[in-house]
């Protein structure tokens, strides 16, 4: 049987969909989340892994980078070169380095351990924001928190805002100045 990892599927026919590539992952749990950004695609397990993954020819995708921050990756998101991991122990903040040979560099941790409330659900970044989700059970209120990534290396919360309607969950996507949650 072929190893498990990330399937690359030729999908520019519908009619004729292929596999045209598998990367295999030394994923030691099962994966939880994917994200393409450009021509990189990034992979996380629930032990805290991320793989990413250099898809600028897809028949010959291979892994550039693992990173393990250690607590499970519920989300992630990207603006530019930085990458953000959204964990049980709050945010973590990447560099990616654009000549693919260096290797990524970890900015800063958001430790989010001692707010009370629900847990972290899902990351956005947008520019040099990044917002970040937290969600619960209904009827209690979830809620998004406005980070500052101007200087990442020290990134401040700027606000808070509950959002009504049970917690905020599922990927957000973001339009003119406008995000699009799911409550």
């Amino acid at each position: 049987t072929e190893p498990r990892g990330l399937k690359v599927v030729d999908m520019s026919n519908p009619r004729s969909a292929a596999v045209v590539a598998n990367v295999p992952l030394p994923l030691q749990a099962s994966p939880m989340y994917v994200m393409a950004s450009g021509t990189l695609v990034y992979v996380a397990d629930d032990r805290g892994a991320v793989h990413i993954v250099d898809a600028s020819a897809p028949r010959n995708a291979r892994i550039l980078w693992s990173l393990n921050v250690g607590w499970i990756v519920g989300s992630m998101s990207k603006s530019g070169d930085l990458f953000a991991a959204g964990t049980d122990a709050g945010v973590y903040l990447y560099d990616i380095p654009d000549d693919r040979i260096g290797q990524p560099e970890l900015l800063s941790h958001i430790d989010f351990s001692d707010e009370s409330g629900p847990g972290l659900k899902e990351v956005l970044a947008v520019g040099n924001r990044l917002y970040v989700s937290f969600g619960d059970v209904f009827p209690y209120p979830g809620r998004v928190v406005n980070v500052d990534l101007t200087d990442p290396t020290s990134p401040y919360s700027l606000e808070w805002l509950a959002v009504p309607g049970g917690g905020v969950w599922l990927r957000p996507t973001y339009r003119n100045g406008v995000i699009f949650w799911l409550t």
